[in-house]
């Protein structure tokens, strides 16, 4: 029976120990290649242990090395999965808001138009009174109403050539610097039709008031409601709130009290 090396080896170290006790009982001598052949022996199986022991501790190291890789890799998959997830939750926010911003906007360019729609089919509707004998709101009206038919034909169809005619049409009387309407034009006829209420408006708060505010306040005086406003100033619906929120707080208006009741009160009107 073949034995294998660290066998051999075990069992040889034995023999040299064996072989070096039967030479001193003997002979009474100790034979130092017997001392040396053991000592030899039990360094090779020391060696060896320590070699077995410093593979054992390698090994371990490494698969310790390859768990701490694994998880890194893991940990590192984890953190893009969630980059991802928040940049996926951020776009879809993102888009939302556009498109509910965007659905806002329509709706109010729609109520815009429902508006402006209302208000000329009011104006082909209306009997054409004497000058003499119109109302003075149911005038004033009518004059607003006719600048925005014009207006409504050139949007249907914004060509440049209805943009130029609509310049034109502006631009008889004076200049209105971009608006839709003549506000000097339309702030006289407030004061010709309600005893000078744009110029007491302006003389008592034009320090307080900026234009807009007042325009929204004459076109409020002459019965327009928020919708026709928001066409007539080109503001959105949300604006004019807005607006008249600003207008109750610098005039000190109660907030169930009507604003020009109060003004004109205020006016002794």
């Amino acid at each position: 029976m073949k034995l294998r090396n660290d066998d051999d080896t075990y069992y040889r170290s034995y023999s040299n120990l064996l072989g070096a006790m039967i030479d001193f009982r003997q002979n009474g001598k100790l034979r130092l290649v017997h001392v040396n052949g053991l000592n030899n022996r039990q360094r090779e199986r020391y060696n060896r242990a320590r070699a077995s022991q410093w593979e054992s501790e390698r090994s371990a190291l490494q698969q310790q090395g390859r768990a701490l890789v694994l998880k890194a890799e893991s940990e590192h998959k984890t953190v893009i999965i969630l980059m991802v997830a928040l940049v996926a939750v951020l776009i879809l926010a993102v888009a939302i808001w556009i498109i509910r911003h965007r659905r806002q906007r329509e709706r109010e360019n729609e109520e815009r138009a429902e508006a402006l729609q209302k208000m000329v089919d009011e104006l082909k509707s209306a009997p054409s009174p004497q000058p003499t004998t119109e109302p003075a709101p149911a005038a004033l009206r009518r004059a607003m109403l006719q600048q925005l038919g014009i207006i409504k034909m050139v949007a249907e169809a914004p060509t440049e050539q209805n943009r130029d005619m609509l310049r034109k049409i502006s631009s008889i009387e004076s200049d209105t610097g971009g608006e839709l309407v003549n506000w000097n034009n339309v702030f006289e006829l407030i004061n010709t039709l309600y005893s000078g209420f744009y110029a007491k408006l302006h003389s008592t708060y034009g320090e307080t008031l900026i234009p807009k505010e007042e325009q929204i306040i004459v076109l409020m005086m002459a019965g327009f409601s928020t919708k026709e406003i928001s066409v007539i100033t080109g503001q959105t619906t949300s604006t004019i709130y807005v607006r008249k929120s600003s207008i109750r707080k610098k005039l000190g208006v109660p907030g169930k009290e009507d604003i020009v009741a109060f003004l004109r009160e205020r006016f002794g009107d």
